[in-house]
């Protein structure tokens, strides 16, 4: 009996060192994933100032320009999907404005590699309506739903990426697309979106005003989550991915932290002990999850070691 206290004690000592050493590791890496998503969206940022610059100059407001940006050309995703449809049906490429092109491929490749990376580490937007959750969560506290509700949420965004795909990639023709690159809104369609944020309609002005609103009152990036078509391509695409998450087996104490603080409920994290799977709020303080989604540490505290310790 006493041996086998011992044994009890080192293992659980193991793990909690496994689980320092882990921990210092994954802050490392929250640390040079902030770092890089502040600077793609600085870089954002310029672009879509660069690109005001240029319209204003094309409009005789402005005596100078600085170019045209290449970043901004993010924002209008469909002639992106329109390019590579071409591309891959005719390996022709758009002269005029590849970027947005170059972007979609980016996170096609991100997608299958890395799963949703391109969204998680460099999409600007997601940045900023991540930012503009987290204030809400501060402000009002955050709403976390069921993982049910979730995915009935998101089936709309799948859906819709699917008909996106669908039309962009299968149904245009290629000579329709090729004919429309010579066209003069093909050729400022970046200018073209930008005026839809500089002399917004009451329609654009109600949804933005909606999603900005629902993102602070529920304190979660909605329109990332539930209306992002792009965001839905991509997720089809990472399901080809053969990188997937999994749980620590020498750091976890099946504590059932990760699996109720995760937003996406991923079932690989999900602890086996019988005690975690059916006493989650027991062994975890829900007012904590913030820390888990942060961290991702697991608890060692002293009272839920001795709870699964006495678990038949």
């Amino acid at each position: 009996m006493g041996t086998a206290s011992l044994d009890d004690g080192s293992d659980a000592k193991a793990k909690q060192d496994a689980a320092k050493s882990g921990s210092v590791e994954r802050k490392a890496v929250h640390r040079a994933r902030l770092a890089i998503r502040l600077a793609v969206l600085v870089l954002f940022l310029l672009d879509c100032i660069r690109l005001v610059v240029l319209y204003l100059y094309g409009n005789g407001l402005l005596g100078f320009e600085w170019g045209r940006p290449q970043l901004s050309a993010g924002l209008s995703p469909l002639s992106g999907l329109f390019d590579l449809s071409v591309l891959f049906h005719t390996g022709r490429i758009d002269p005029t404005l590849p970027a947005s092109m170059v972007i979609i491929i980016l996170g096609f490749v991100l997608s299958l590699v890395l799963k949703r990376s391109f969204c998680g580490w460099i999409c600007p937007i997601k940045t900023i309506f991540d930012g503009l959750g987290a204030i809400g969560s501060k402000l009002f506290g955050g709403v976390r739903l069921p993982p049910r509700v979730v995915r009935v949420l998101r089936a709309p965004k799948t859906i819709g990426a699917l008909i996106v795909l669908a039309i962009a990639l299968f149904l245009v023709p290629s000579d329709a697309i090729i004919g429309l690159w010579s066209a003069p809104y093909w050729a400022a369609s970046d200018m073209a979106v930008l005026l839809v944020f500089l002399k917004p309609g009451l329609a654009v002005v109600c949804i933005a005003a909606a999603v900005v609103g629902a993102n602070l009152l529920l304190g979660r990036n909605v329109w990332c989550e539930f209306l992002c078509p792009l965001g839905g391509i991509y997720g089809l695409v990472s399901l080809a991915s053969p990188v997937t998450v999994r749980r620590t087996s020498e750091a976890c104490v099946q504590c059932g932290a990760c699996a109720a603080a995760c937003a996406e409920y991923l079932p690989s994290i999900r602890p086996t002990d019988r005690f975690a799977l059916s006493n989650a709020p027991l062994a975890w303080n829900a007012s904590r999850p913030a820390r888990v989604r942060r961290h991702c540490s697991p608890c060692s505290s002293a009272e839920l070691q001795s709870l699964m310790s006495s678990y038949p």
